[in-house]
């Protein structure tokens, strides 16, 4: 790829601080107030932006993204976690690895997975793996980041118990 190019997550990056520099603080006002103004409605009744609802888009895109990618860093380090330390849970190994395969493969939870799915899902496991940096954690390690989930949202940082704040967005993002 030449210097110039930039790769995918190189423009979702310059999106994100886009968006999240010029509509962070009328999300998270909007999120917070008890009547909710929905973030498009907003946009079309305040502003005299012709693409108000591509923006709206936009930004959902973002939020969802950020929370879809939060999910996976934990879900894969409890894997990990669970693999290393071999403490599957009450759960069992076949049920986590089960739930790991409906997460990556968009698999509806009513579905039962195939056989196929299973080396489908430890592909894109491997691939998420090194994605987010946790091939060489140690169990220690993992340990330590299950413990203190965290989701950034529009710049935000959130604690996995902030759920309800990170529903409001997404509520006022439609």
């Amino acid at each position: 790829m030449g210097k110039d190019q930039k790769t995918n997550t190189d423009v979702f990056l310059d999106i994100e601080r886009k968006y999240s520099k010029s509509f962070s603080k009328i999300i998270f006002a909007l999120a917070n107030k008890d009547k909710k103004i929905p973030f498009r409605v907003y946009l079309k009744q305040k502003s005299s932006l012709a693409d108000y609802e591509k923006i709206a888009k936009d930004v959902l895109m973002l939020v969802v993204t950020r929370i879809r990618a939060g999910v996976e860093y934990y879900s894969l380090a409890q894997y990990l976690y669970m693999k290393l330390s071999g403490s599957w849970s009450d759960a069992g190994e076949d049920r986590v690895r089960s739930g790991m395969m409906h997460l990556f493969l968009d698999i509806p939870v009513e579905t039962d997975p195939s056989f196929s799915d299973y080396d489908k899902a430890e592909t894109i496991i491997r691939e998420r793996v090194v994605k987010y940096n946790l091939q060489d954690k140690t169990e220690e390690q993992l340990k330590k980041i299950i413990k203190a989930p965290v989701i950034e949202v529009l710049g935000k940082v959130f604690e996995f118990s902030q759920s309800a704040e990170i529903n409001a967005i997404l509520e006022i993002l439609e």
